[in-house]
């Protein structure tokens, strides 16, 4: 019997204002019979939620939700877009960071390494213990 309250059925689907543009409820009985709906076919690809309905502790059909997925893969890639992009301008930076250091840091060890094998450098090593005979 209830399936033929489709006007009292739309009321209720139109008191949960769907969420976006490219959202869909459907009604259908327990043989698979479209009874009623709201709301234009999403566009793919789409998320379907479907859950039992109930009339006096007894499944008389289910309820259907279609969810259009396209702004969520839209957000998806400009966010990946502009990862992608803050990765390649850091990335050089990075690696000139890294150079610039490593390069600093033989140079600092050859000049140790000079100083430590100059007349001087010796003379400071035997002096303080360093360096035995």
């Amino acid at each position: 019997m209830w399936r033929f309250e489709t006007l009292r059925i739309e009321a209720l689907l139109a008191q949960e204002p769907l969420p976006g543009q490219g959202d869909a409820q459907r009604i259908f009985d327990l043989d698979g019979n479209l009874v009623t709906g709201i709301g234009n076919r999403p566009s793919w690809p789409t998320l379907t939620i479907s859950r039992e309905m109930l009339y006096a502790g007894r499944p008389v059909g289910r309820i259907e939700i279609t969810h259009s997925l396209v702004h969520l893969l839209q957000h998806t890639g400009l966010f990946a877009l502009f990862g992608g992009l803050l990765a390649d301008g850091t990335y050089p930076l990075v690696r000139g960071i890294r150079f610039a250091t490593t390069a600093r840091s033989a140079a600092g060890t050859s000049r140790l390494l000079e100083f430590f094998y100059s007349p001087k450098g010796r003379a400071i090593a035997k002096q303080t213990g360093v360096l035995a005979d």
